[in-house]
């Protein structure tokens, strides 16, 4: 639904710069709805797609190792209803053959994804696989079980592919989530935490039960000005993320940032490892690759080789800094 409404909005921006030309905010408003929800080459979504249904599979199946004791009958559940963290009961628990229909249905969905067949189907069962796990046990979901079942009806409900093009709509939603992921854990840190008060206060998390040997080491062996440091680094990422990613000239440094927060969290708790390679695949939708974007310039095959294909604003004409000459073969475009 927001993939139809996204498309619609960005065609009548197009027909109201059609009537707008010459004007500067005519302008404004093309190239704005051009990069939020025009099209681009399938390329990044397919990847994205591919790296995530890796990602889940990858998480759950850590789960499905022990499926009887996470959500069968036998195992040990806690109902937090009654303490007002949960507005609804716990959903029913599965029997043993129920557990493995669980898991069946989620490797189908897995493998519809990565064969590339009956795909949105694949997309309704993942999304189905996380929202009862979700629901079945709540006491042990966290903000991974949460992020999943949003991408995963993104991805189901994409507006379908056109010509070999996608909308661009799954992408800027998948980054919007993560950046406002960023953004509010930062303001939490700043609001509700004692990060302001405490140079420490990342050592202090250290210790706990989630530890690896190499945060171990780390509390034993590095200075005070180092947890510091650590801090204000994290402070300054989480809560400029959206600045940093919005400008292209600084998004190679902000992957490169992301890239090494979440490095960072996965060597330090064994816990948190899933989480990281989450997060890490919804960074790869900022990558920057040859051919993609909104508009400008794409790659199409012709005669079995890649060459440079010309691609129109929504107002018809060319975008700005495309007047180069490629020589496709005995025609020049």
């Amino acid at each position: 639904l927001l993939g139809l409404i996204f498309e619609t909005l960005g065609s009548r921006q197009g027909e109201g710069a059609l009537k707008e030309p010459h004007t500067i905010w005519g302008r404004w408003r093309i190239q704005l709805a051009d990069r939020l929800w025009g099209s681009e080459s399938r390329t990044r979504l397919r990847l994205f797609e591919l790296a995530f249904a890796t990602q889940y599979l990858v998480w759950m199946g850590m789960l499905g190792l022990h499926g009887t004791d996470w959500l069968g009958q036998e195992g040990f559940h806690v109902n937090l209803s009654p303490l007002g963290v949960e507005s609804f009961p716990n959903w029913p628990r599965l029997s043993v053959w129920g557990v493995w229909v669980f898991l069946v249905v989620l490797a189908a969905g897995v493998g519809l994804v990565f064969l590339n067949r009956w795909k949105r189907l694949g997309f309704a069962f993942c999304a189905a696989t996380a929202i009862y796990a979700r629901f079945a046990d709540p006491a042990s979901a966290f903000t991974l079980s949460h992020l999943n079942i949003l991408v995963w009806l993104i991805l189901m409900t994409a507006p379908p592919e056109v010509g070999g093009r996608v909308s661009l709509t799954p992408i800027r939603l998948c980054q919007a989530l993560l950046l406002l992921l960023y953004w509010n854990a930062g303001l939490a840190k700043v609001v509700h935490g004692d990060w302001w008060d405490h140079d420490g206060v990342v050592a202090s998390f250290m210790p706990g039960k989630y530890r690896t040997e190499l945060s171990a080491w780390m509390v034993r062996g590095m200075a005070d000005w180092s947890w510091e440091a650590m801090k204000w680094s994290i402070l300054g990422f989480e809560l400029t993320a959206p600045l940093l990613f919005f400008f292209r000239p600084l998004r190679i440094f902000a992957l490169l940032l992301g890239v090494g927060f979440h490095l960072g969290i996965a060597v330090s708790f064994w816990s948190l490892g899933p989480f990281s390679l989450h997060c890490v695949t919804i960074l790869r939708c900022s990558c920057p690759l040859p051919g993609l974007g909104g508009s400008g310039i794409g790659l199409e095959s012709v005669a079995g080789r890649k060459v440079p294909t010309l691609l129109l604003r929504h107002d018809g004409r060319l975008p700005r800094g495309n007047s180069r000459v490629w020589d496709c073969g005995r025609r020049r475009v």
